[in-house]
């Protein structure tokens, strides 16, 4: 007997913030609702998140809240009781058939993995960033891990978060199916004419390089690594200037520690089609994290021709090779100063790395990742769980 598609799923991020992994979820409301005639969607009641999310799914979905930062008690992501009680509850309300859930760490939604086992419910969860394994309490472990083992396909986006989620979970790794992000903007039909007017309103000088990073604020993306070189070219009079779109909770500290350099624009979190205006408008992209799960920032780079300067860790590696970017040991701001100043002072070698980043992105984007997760979904129908009562009996 053919196995029957979801008619009704439920779609989870229980993020509060903005970053990759929430731009992921949004990209792939898009997919999944387009064959739906209606699907629902649980996250935080938060300003930046509704926006994030409120274009793509318009008239065709059902929202329904997650638990917000007032209920979370002080910790992350809430406790488990917390999550397993609303998990139950959306899953009742909505009469689901599949759920997505999309997660920006290991523990932020092992409640609703337990409920969704408990209800019989299969599912994708998609494991978005982890760079070790994380502690999750052992009765917690082993409920998210029978969801795991079960009625729910675990997905990784690198081969490093695989090895993470294996950890953290106890799963076997061949358990857990790889797909790497992707994403791809495309140069802008006007192209010089808008480049040169996102550049002046930069107070750029026609021949003056323009670096850019796209990520949040925070100690994971590097950004005191930039910091470091931006002061350092300052002082020896390089003209290239640095721009940052992001925000995050260094936002404070880099304003700090940026005051007085003339050669870095912190821009902010900016729409879409304004990270695709600066990227055409710049010269080299730099990404020095120190983790990632698979950063679209840098497959949208990518897929714009842009020169890519990036720190040497596992998950950026599967991405591109040493020949399609100029790589750095990651955490050495010395070692990024020198791969930069290469970069930057070598035109011939800037357009044989915008090349090739070009041609690496061709040979995998966002069509080739959402037909990957779309072949996952028969295969995650087929893996229905018991149904066990105890949910049944929580929600009444």
């Amino acid at each position: 007997m053919p196995r029957q598609s979801p008619q009704r799923p439920l779609m989870l991020l229980p993020s509060t913030g903005i970053g990759g992994c929430e731009v992921f979820f949004g990209r792939l409301v898009e997919a999944v609702i387009a064959p739906h005639r209606r699907v629902s969607l649980a996250f935080p009641d938060v300003g930046e998140v509704r926006r994030l999310i409120d274009a793509p799914r318009g008239r065709r979905s059902l929202y329904l809240p997650w638990l917000g930062a007032n209920e979370r008690a002080g910790s992350d992501w809430g406790s488990f009781s917390r999550q397993y009680a609303r998990a139950c509850d959306l899953l009742r309300r909505t009469d689901a058939d599949f759920v997505w859930m999309v997660l920006p760490a290991p523990e932020a939604a092992v409640g609703m993995m337990a409920a969704a086992h408990d209800l019989g419910i299969p599912g994708i969860c998609v494991f978005q960033l982890a760079a070790s394994a994380v502690a999750v309490p052992s009765a917690e472990r082993r409920r998210a891990r029978s969801a795991l083992m079960t009625g729910l396909l675990p997905v990784a986006v690198s081969d490093d978060n695989r090895a993470a989620i294996a950890a953290t979970f106890t799963l076997p790794p061949q358990r857990i199916r790889v797909i790497r992000n992707a994403a791809e903007l495309r140069p802008p039909p006007s192209g010089d004419d808008e480049r040169a007017a996102t550049r002046r309103s930069l107070g750029l000088l026609p021949d003056q390089m323009l670096i850019i990073t796209v990520a949040r604020l925070t100690h994971q993306k590097g950004y005191d690594l930039l910091v470091e070189v931006a002061r350092a070219w300052q002082a020896a009079g390089r003209s290239a200037k640095f721009l940052w779109l992001g925000d995050g909770e260094w936002r404070s500290r880099l304003i700090d520690a940026t005051r007085g350099l003339r050669n870095v624009v912190m821009a902010g979190r900016v729409q879409a089609e304004d990270v695709r205006r600066y990227l055409a408008a710049s010269d080299v992209f730099v990404l020095p994290s120190r983790w990632e799960g698979t950063p679209l920032a840098l497959s949208e780079a990518m897929s714009m021709g842009l020169p890519v300067v990036a720190a040497a860790i596992g998950s950026i590696c599967e991405m591109v090779r040493d020949t399609d970017a100029a790589l750095f040991a990651a955490g050495d701001a010395a070692a990024l100063d020198s791969v930069l100043r290469r970069v930057v002072d070598r035109p011939d070698e800037r357009r044989r790395l915008g090349a090739a980043a070009l041609a690496r992105h061709a040979s995998y984007g966002s069509f080739d990742m959402l037909r990957l997760y779309q072949a996952l979904v028969p295969e995650a129908t087929g893996r229905r769980a018991a149904r066990i009562t105890r949910c049944r009996a929580a929600v009444g």
